[in-house]
């Protein structure tokens, strides 16, 4: 509701009506307190009017202390550090085993080029010391053995170059 006064030659609306009100809230101890202050339009007089304190709601949970959280940080922290600590040590034994074992390999493929150059060193000279003339000779003479005739020599080309075995089945063409 607004009134018109007139002062010399000003005239000015004021509502009286409206007030204007401010609103404190105070938490103490899980406990709120309001204060109302109300400033009358029409005196000017301020009115202060205490609300008593009403009970908020409990935190469904409860705040973690400082000691159960810093507990809590330092486990954590010596974990990922023994954990980080493991899986270098464990990455470093298994690149150690891994190089230990090329060099085991590395050592075993040069002993078995040294074994096949020694083996066919012994075989060149195992078939120089053979005379096949001696060898025909004892088989012959000593042993009694006769040359095949050319009827009882069968001669075939086999499909499979690979080894020949003493038990394959011989084609009759």
């Amino acid at each position: 509701m607004a009134r018109l006064i007139i002062e010399g030659n000003t005239v000015r609306a004021i509502d009286f009506g409206a007030e204007q009100k401010q609103t404190v809230v105070i938490h103490k101890h899980g406990r709120a307190q309001r204060i109302e202050l109300t400033r009358d339009a029409r005196s000017g007089q301020m009115r202060m009017q205490v609300h008593e304190a009403h009970k908020e709601a409990a935190p469904v949970l409860k705040p973690i202390s400082r000691r159960v959280f810093a507990w809590f940080f330092k486990t954590a922290l010596i974990g990922s550090l023994t954990l980080i600590m493991a899986s270098g040590y464990y990455c470093v034994h298994m690149n150690t085993q891994i190089a230990s074992r090329a060099d085991a390999i590395a050592s075993k493929q040069k002993q078995l080029e040294q074994m096949k150059l020694e083996n066919d060193a012994l075989e060149q000279s195992i078939d120089h010391t053979i005379d096949q003339k001696e060898l025909y000779r004892i088989a012959t003479q000593e042993l009694g053995m006769v040359p095949a005739d050319q009827s009882q020599v069968i001669q075939y080309q086999k499909k499979d170059p690979g080894y020949v075995r003493q038990y394959d089945a011989i084609p009759e063409k």
